[in-house]
């Protein structure tokens, strides 16, 4: 559990930076644990027998071609990684990281094949023409890598004449050949169809979690099934609702909404084979936390829920990551190891996760990307710099592997990227936020 209270500073833990042993595991090329093997003060001091440090590769995702820097003015909290790490799908807002004029100062879906070390743009036509959004894309890749799911507001992409924000688009990243898929029909006013938002993709690209926008303004949770090419608008109370979160196989999705009573939202799971739909208990949060985020373990087994609670009399919030046992969603843990905040992914058996940490425990006073070993009480800092420091800018992780070998992350900050500089930033970072893939080295 981590307790803020509004207004004041987060109380500085003391902490070891990790400058020094990470500089002599990088000069090797690929650090060694045994370069990493710090544990910081305080609290991880007092774990230091099971809390190593693990070792971290960091490359850049979002490089320019035309400068070979990073390109920047990515869309934040827009990435997801393939399952076995190799490819990154990420959104380019200014058109520097693909290099394509279509995309230029407008949004462009691009995948980076990072064994290739090749960029492409995914919001294109069949033919490879790359066509750019006016509007939000929002995405995700199939973990086997053969497909994207994306939604686009582009004339272009869809057949003549279908009106482009309607549109749900399939790419298959190895033929390039592109399905558009017609949104479901708006269930609050007749005669039109939904706004489509990308939020989840199964395995194997059958099954395709999205929210569909309402002109009224509501949101609703819609799973579309390509196998045989039907929607199904999943049960969720009256109110803003989507989908949050699939598992790998698509049995189970997180579904969020944002009728609770007390103003804050709600998660429930909606298990595909049923058809029934269970709200997720706050379990030692305070009964009325609000869910901040959620993911499923990719065997489906576990659900991580991150929770926040705001207590008036104290002028408090209570943020908490709960683990849950996704059969009965009774509670298996709290983690709240190493100042982590919240819990953003899991790898197949949810041994490995990725997550939010104040930066406190790694001598920072930014968010910082982690990874966590759960049964090892092992974590590394992912949102590592050039010489092993934090990250000096907000850090947030995105997705990661099947094998929880390989994280990625968002960050605006300047001295992560070999290719970078250390310039500071500004608080509005959008133009600067790049994507950053951390290979990690973990003690068995």
């Amino acid at each position: 559990m981590m307790v803020v209270r509004r207004g004041s500073a987060l109380g500085r833990l003391t902490a070891t930076v990790l400058a020094a042993a990470t500089a002599a595991g990088l000069a090797a090329g690929v650090p060694s644990a045994a370069a990493l093997g710090v544990a910081s003060a305080g609290r991880l001091a007092a774990e230091s027998d099971r809390g190593w440090f693990a070792a971290a590769r960091v490359e850049t995702a979002s490089l320019s071609p035309r400068t070979g820097r990073p390109a920047g003015d990515i869309e934040f909290g827009q990435a997801s990684l393939s399952a076995d790490g190799r490819f990154v799908l990420f959104v380019d807002n200014a058109g520097d990281a693909s290099g394509e004029r279509a995309c230029r100062d407008t949004r462009c879906l691009l995948l980076r094949d990072r064994r290739r070390d090749v960029t492409t743009v995914v919001s294109a036509r069949s033919d490879g023409t790359a066509v750019g959004s006016r509007g939000l894309i929002w995405s995700d890749i199939s973990g086997d890598s053969r497909l994207a799911a994306f939604n686009a507001e582009a004339y272009g992409l869809g057949p003549p004449g279908r009106r482009p924000e309607a549109n749900l688009f399939v790419k298959h990243l190895r033929s390039g050949r592109l399905e558009a898929i017609a949104a479901p029909p708006d269930p609050a006013v007749e005669g039109t169809r939904l706004f489509i938002s990308v939020r989840a993709v199964s395995e194997h690209g059958r099954f395709v979690g999205v929210r569909g926008g309402s002109r009224s303004g509501f949101g609703y949770p819609y799973l579309f099934d390509r196998g045989t090419g039907t929607w199904t608008r999943l049960p969720a109370p009256d109110g803003e609702s989507e989908v949050e979160a699939m598992n790998d196989n698509g049995r189970y999705v997180a579904v969020e909404s944002s009728s609770a009573p007390e103003g804050g939202d709600d998660l429930f799971v909606y298990d595909r084979r049923t058809g029934q739909s269970r709200q997720v208990p706050p379990g030692p949060a305070r009964a009325d936390a609000s869910i901040i985020d959620a993911t499923f373990s990719g065997d489906g087994r576990l659900l991580f829920v991150t929770w926040n609670s705001y207590n008036p009399r104290t002028d408090v919030d209570t943020v908490e990551a709960v683990m849950y046992r996704t059969r009965d969603l009774g509670v298996a843990d709290v983690i709240d190891d190493y100042g982590i905040d919240g819990v953003d992914a899991a790898s197949t058996t949810g041994r490995y996760i990725a997550a939010v940490a104040f930066g406190d425990h790694f001598g920072s006073d930014t968010t910082q990307s982690v990874g966590y070993d759960r049964r090892t009480d092992t974590i590394t800092l992912v949102s590592r710099g050039r010489r092993g420091q934090p990250a000096n800018f907000w850090s947030y992780p995105t997705d990661i592997s099947a094998d929880g070998q390989t994280v990625l992350f968002n960050t605006a900050a300047g001295n992560i990227a070999p290719e970078g500089d250390d310039r500071p930033r500004p608080l509005f970072f959008d133009a600067y936020n790049d994507v950053f893939v951390t290979e990690l080295f973990w003690r068995r």
